[in-house]
């Protein structure tokens, strides 16, 4: 994070309103990946469990890496430590329930899908938070 150059004055209603659209965007996301992958997998409860976890996670890192910038997703490289730590955070998440440790196992296509439904979920949040930052006027 890059810290801003003169003292900020929040507009908090303007931020709850953003934060609205991207929370709603988030939730919908995550709902409508969660019944797709419940109605097209053959998975018993246990590994839609292991699929909940890993749209946590998944779709954490995304809001992490989207919202720590005013800016576009891209515009800002992330540090070594918060890199290494993304990277590190997602293969071990994604080792763990491919393998079915402390969890139920589910196949690896799976998780690779779903990771790159998250990274396309990113590119889609970057564009709406750039446009409710804007209609909320924040930046």
């Amino acid at each position: 994070m890059r810290p801003a150059p003169k003292p900020q004055r929040w507009a908090v209603r303007r931020l709850v309103g953003a934060a609205a659209v991207l929370g709603a965007l988030s939730l919908l996301f995550s709902f409508s990946a969660y019944w797709w992958i419940r109605g097209t997998q053959d998975l018993d409860a246990q590994q839609m469990q292991t699929v909940v976890f890993l749209l946590l996670v998944f779709t954490n890192q995304a809001s992490i890496y989207v919202l720590r910038t005013d800016g576009r997703l891209w515009s800002f490289a992330p540090g070594r430590w918060m890199a290494l730590a993304s990277a590190g955070d997602v293969t071990l998440v994604s080792l763990l329930a491919t393998l079915g440790w402390l969890m139920a196992p589910v196949p690896p296509a799976l998780v690779a899908g779903l990771l790159a439904s998250c990274a396309v979920f990113a590119l889609a949040l970057d564009a709406t938070k750039h446009l409710a930052f804007r209609r909320f006027a924040i930046v």
